[in-house]
């Protein structure tokens, strides 16, 4: 969709982000958001420079969810924002934590998300200054702002994300990105890659819009299809699939319709189903866990040609591969981790937990939850303390999944699981249960208004 004012064309194209919530390397929990990849016909941004001393800079990162978020200064101001291969642009959508935020003089724009015809209002501000590190700096940097509720990524992962680093982070540099590590190391020149990096097999990429994508197999059921797979940093999930229709293309495959995010115009959903196996980069992934939205239901699929058109390879099959990107030669040098062979796993369970408001907790200091100690405000003896943490709510129910069938509804608090009271556990070390031990029984305690209640859930695999 397209929206003038005042000269400047603003291309908004939603994409889906889905948001794992990981607390162990082998389970994984998944959040979906929808947000927006911009591309905005205005003066070019220089990208990122490394100082001409420097071969190469290490960038530490906090990994929330498969999503690599960064520590950067703004215009001076510090902010956390994830790093997307997804997005041509950098975005700013959350202000909780900001006193002031001096942005240069831009225009005020409308925009529109994905199925919704409702304007809201974005402010678009060239030439910023955006710091990552002393010798890395982007000093003629393009941003959109975006002050919306729907961008609240801290109630989803329990960590604050301001916003999004897009292709100015890749443009000039060759950028090597360490899941296991925590690291990102920049590379001023192809002189400066270490001789382990130059021994590895390169692959072509497209750059597309500042975006890249890479040429794929994916088998589904005892077909092969021809993907082009846009490599997104910014996707936690193994594989999203486009303009496809399961029921006409592989109506055998078992699938479940489940939750797989949010657009401006309320919840997506889609198919969730098992790609027998993933080609890319000479390698293959088997029994890969595959996200169909059903916003793509109406496009026209050729099944002769057997090609879809939108694709994504997101965290959870990056995070098994050492990958370097090297945006100017258009190439990407990848070889396999030691977790390349890790199952791939999804929500059993069938509930999407929230944050929401704090409420006052008391705990003893033998508890292990480190998310208590780090807010403890009053500490009235030895042993015991209290502390506000935000309530941990159930955000959606699949419907006719476990939790559906034992009676959880949207809404309801989580008190205890396992026996286990929430002042010794994060939203993080809940929902990662969902997806560990297929056929195990998890026992709620929950608060619906003045009621205590309790569940038994099985987590029974629908799809395997």
């Amino acid at each position: 969709m397209f929206c003038k004012c005042n000269t400047t064309i603003v291309y908004i194209k939603a994409i889906m982000i889905s948001l794992y919530l990981c607390i162990m390397k082998k389970y994984l929990i998944v959040l979906t958001l929808l947000i927006f990849s911009c591309i905005i016909t205005a003066q070019e941004s220089s990208g990122f420079i490394l100082n001409d001393d420097v071969k190469k800079e290490i960038i530490p990162f906090e990994l929330a969810s498969n999503l690599i978020v960064l520590k950067v200064k703004l215009n001076g101001v510090p902010l956390k924002m994830m790093l997307d291969t997804g997005s041509s642009k950098n975005l700013i959508f959350d202000f909780k934590n900001i006193d002031s935020l001096s942005l240069k003089k831009g225009e005020v724009m409308k925009l529109s998300g994905y199925g919704n015809d409702d304007l809201f209002e974005a402010y678009y501000s060239p030439s910023n200054t955006i710091v990552v590190s002393e010798n890395l700096i982007n000093s003629n940097a393009d941003v959109l702002i975006m002050d919306n509720e729907l961008f609240n990524l801290r109630s989803k992962l329990g960590v604050d994300v301001n916003g999004i680093l897009g292709l100015d982070f890749f443009k000039n540099n060759y950028v090597e990105i360490d899941y296991e590590k925590g690291a990102i190391v920049v590379y001023h020149n192809m002189q400066d890659l270490p001789k382990r990096i130059q021994k590895r097999e390169s692959y072509p990429i497209n750059i597309i819009k500042g975006k890249p994508y890479v040429e794929a197999l994916v088998k589904v059921s005892d077909r092969y299809l021809n993907v082009d797979l846009l490599i997104d940093t910014g996707n936690s999930e193994a594989l999203w699939l486009s303009n496809i229709k399961l029921s006409q293309y592989a109506p055998e495959v078992k699938k479940i319709e489940d939750y797989l995010g949010y657009s401006m115009s309320g919840v997506v959903t889609g198919d969730r189903t098992k790609s027998n196996e993933l080609i890319v980069f000479d390698k293959k992934f088997q029994r890969i866990t595959t996200s169909i939205p059903h916003f793509n239901r109406e496009s026209n699929f050729n099944f002769d040609q057997d090609v879809v058109k939108e694709g994504s390879i997101g965290g959870e099959v990056l995070r098994r591969l050492n990958i370097v990107f090297d945006y100017p030669s258009k190439l990407v040098y990848v070889s396999e981790k030691n977790n390349f062979n890790d199952g791939f796993y999804y929500n059993m369970a069938g509930i999407e937990l929230i944050e929401g408001d704090k409420e006052l907790f008391v705990y003893d200091n033998k508890t292990k939850n480190k998310e208590s100690r780090s807010l403890v405000i009053v500490e009235s003896s030895r042993i015991v303390n209290y502390v506000y943490l935000p309530k941990i709510l159930i955000d959606y129910v699949r419907p006719n999944s476990p939790a559906d069938q034992a009676g959880l509804k949207v809404g309801d608090v989580i008190d205890k699981v396992n026996g286990i009271s929430r002042e010794d556990l994060g939203i993080n070390n809940i929902a990662y249960l969902f997806f560990k031990n297929p056929y195990s029984t998890i026992k709620l305690t929950i608060k619906r208004g003045d009621a205590t209640l309790k569940f038994k859930i099985k987590l029974i695999p629908l799809i395997e």
